[in-house]
């Protein structure tokens, strides 16, 4: 198969699975803060990749001293996770 073929056959597949990533940056009066980034995927994502949670590593992220939070099942059969990279406060 060509790789256009493929793509469109992943486009298809995939087509209604919905994964969100929402980033969140909280500034303080004084330049520091948090930023959170947050990754939801919904049920079928969930159902069509049923080993995702264990599959997914963020090693690199907590060897960089990132706070990674999940993968927690979502109350609509999806996944969640939130990770936060380090800060450091202004000069």
């Amino acid at each position: 198969m060509t790789k256009a073929v493929l793509v469109v056959l992943g486009v298809l597949l995939l087509g209604a699975c919905r994964v969100d990533v929402a980033v969140d940056v909280s500034m303080n009066e004084n330049g520091s803060g948090v930023v959170t980034v947050a990754v939801s995927a919904d049920a079928e994502v969930v159902q069509r990749a049923p080993g995702l949670a264990d599959d997914l590593r963020f090693d690199d992220l907590t060897a960089a001293g990132w706070l990674v939070d999940g993968p927690t099942a979502a109350s609509d059969g999806g996944l969640a996770r939130r990770n936060k990279p380090p800060l450091s406060s202004p000069p």
